[in-house]
């Protein structure tokens, strides 16, 4: 009778030991569904994202191209008169034009590649002579 008690026991026992696992594994595979089902809606919101990125850069150039077209004709010529005003014009649609490019410029990521300053290395902070 002793035996079938232990037996009984460490059957309990070993049960309680499968449940635990078959919940741990249901929790895992729960989490690594989640975490593949938000990496995939970050990966579409990135690509929005850049295909925004592209639709904003092309309206950009489209403009700057409109600006350039613009200018070019206001500095072909007329009267001494009309070439003043003209060209006071053209100085103020380059100064929009230079404004969209920098806007195009941001969004491509053509200013991100500069290299950050390096903190300077304990002999170029040292002045005066060597000894």
């Amino acid at each position: 009778q002793r035996g079938r008690i232990e037996k009984a026991k460490r059957g309990r026992v070993q049960g309680r030991h499968k449940g635990a696992l078959a919940k741990r594994r249901r929790v895992a595979m729960a989490t690594a569904a989640a975490a593949a089902e938000t990496q995939r809606r970050m990966a579409m919101v990135a690509a929005n994202q850049v295909d925004t990125r592209v639709e904003m850069i092309a309206q950009l150039d489209e403009q700057i191209a409109d600006l350039d077209q613009e200018m070019h004709r206001l500095q072909r010529g007329g009267t001494a008169i009309m070439m003043s005003s003209n060209l006071i014009k053209a100085t103020e649609l380059a100064a929009e034009r230079k404004k969209l490019a920098d806007e195009r410029a941001r969004l491509a990521g053509e200013g991100e590649t500069r290299r950050r300053r390096e903190p300077p290395t304990p002999e170029q902070k040292r002045r005066g002579p060597k000894h």
